[in-house]
């Protein structure tokens, strides 16, 4: 008979350390714990997307070039990139539930001080300290997927809540646009923020302090076992972590930039962002959904998993070359409709690159790892998005990052997937 906490009416940790298969209670409030980490992911990209969607606006308002708007856009990347790293090993040390009620915290209120910038320099400051809050999510988040759900489930489980990036961005374009036209872009932006506040209460009572991998009240946080040197001593931690480098910076350049490009180089109207530009972030959610999905599928099967992941992957990949095509499309209809192809394929290859992390290392290192990973995101993202601005300042033109993300990046990828391995515990 499973031993209850009596506490909070879930099994304590002798009892999912013998093997004993959880109680109906934990099976049905895992799944609400998944909800609310599709709603983080949502609302992150909520407000992430919301300065893209209002760049037309703001970048007449401050007087912003090219290059500017990619200075803009890098600070948020710089601080996403150093606060992964010390965003992912906080989890690993205070836990899920507490890593998250801190990040959302932090990236609502900076997202709300977007309202008070009176300069390009102000838009920076504010975009760095929400890119240090919404830091800590991914990975809180993939731990809690590896603390939560068995295997076999934690492809689907990984989908479910990056699921909510897609369908985040996708409301953000019509949403923005209509907040923007109501009350002006400071109201816009303060509103945004307010949002991810309110859901630190839900949280709050859905998950509770303690996982059902994580000790007893009173027994203080999982300690970390694993250093970054012996994690950085294995082959599958340099191959997660160039996956991140060379799969990322395509679906930033399709988030930051797009209704730039759709607006300066399609001639679109904001009106027109808002009304179609959510149609590419559909694709995505598609993508997301059936990346992981389908790898979860075939191991049901009986396909093995490093066979199911890799080939979703090179199949994933193998779409995203249509991003190639989309500088020289004509019509609103065929440009959309290439950039949907394009995403679709990046965020299957995303969905089973989130995923691998949980599959190659125990759930005490996943949040370390998950930094790590988003740190080199990170950085690959900045490096990419200065050269779209400076780029395009000086040819006119948005074809040669178009031609990057179609064929170099997909290439280095696969390349990265060798250099992952088998998939399988590697520690």
């Amino acid at each position: 008979m499973i031993q209850q906490d009596p506490a909070g009416g879930r099994p304590t940790q002798s009892a999912a350390v013998a093997g004993r298969p959880p109680t109906v209670g934990i099976s049905r409030r895992r799944w609400a714990v998944l909800a609310m980490l599709f709603a983080a992911m949502a609302v992150n990209y909520l407000d992430r997307q919301a300065l893209s969607v209002l760049a037309p606006v703001l970048r007449e308002e401050f007087s912003m070039s090219n290059t500017d708007y990619s200075n803009v856009l890098n600070s948020f990347l710089f601080a996403f990139t150093v606060f992964y790293v010390i965003g992912g090993r906080l989890v690993d040390l205070l836990g899920s539930h507490r890593g998250l009620v801190l990040s959302v915290a932090v990236w609502g209120a900076a997202e709300s001080l977007h309202a008070l910038a009176g300069s390009v320099r102000g838009l920076a400051l504010f975009r760095f300290l929400l890119g240090a809050g919404e830091a800590t999510q991914p990975p809180a988040s993939s731990k809690c997927v590896a603390e939560w759900f068995p295997p076999k489930e934690r492809g689907l489980a990984t989908s479910v809540f990056l699921l909510g990036a897609p369908i985040g961005a996708m409301i953000t374009p019509p949403l923005i646009v209509w907040l923007y036209r109501s009350f002006g872009w400071q109201y816009t932006f303060l509103a945004a923020g307010l949002v991810g506040l309110l859901w630190v209460f839900p949280w709050s009572r859905v998950a509770g302090p303690r996982a059902p991998e994580c000790p007893p009240s009173g027994a203080g946080p999982t300690p970390v076992k694993f250093t970054f040197r012996r994690l950085l001593a294995l082959r599958a931690t340099w191959g997660v972590l160039a996956l991140r480098f060379f799969v990322d910076p395509v679906w930033y350049f399709y988030v930051f930039w797009m209704p730039e490009f759709l607006v300066r180089d399609k001639a679109f109207s904001l009106e027109m962002v808002g009304l179609l530009g959510w149609i590419p972030f559909l694709a995505a959610a598609i993508g997301t959904f059936g990346g992981g999905s389908l790898a979860s599928w075939l191991q049901q099967r009986g396909w093995p998993l490093d066979r199911s992941h890799k080939r979703v992957m090179w199949l994933s990949a193998l779409l995203m070359t249509v991003s190639c095509f989309v500088p020289f499309l004509r019509t609103p209809w065929q440009v959309l409709a290439a950039m949907s192809v394009a995403i679709i394929g990046m965020q299957m290859f995303g969905a089973n690159n989130h995923t691998l992390p949980t599959h190659l290392f125990p759930a005490a290192a996943v949040g370390t790892i998950a930094g790590l990973a988003g740190a080199s995101s990170g950085v690959g993202s900045m490096v990419f998005t200065r050269f779209i601005g400076v780029s395009v300042d000086a040819t006119r033109s948005y074809a040669p990052a178009f031609l990057i993300a179609g064929l170099f990046y997909p290439s280095m990828a696969l390349l990265s997937l060798k250099l992952v391995g088998k998939i399988r515990r590697v520690i």
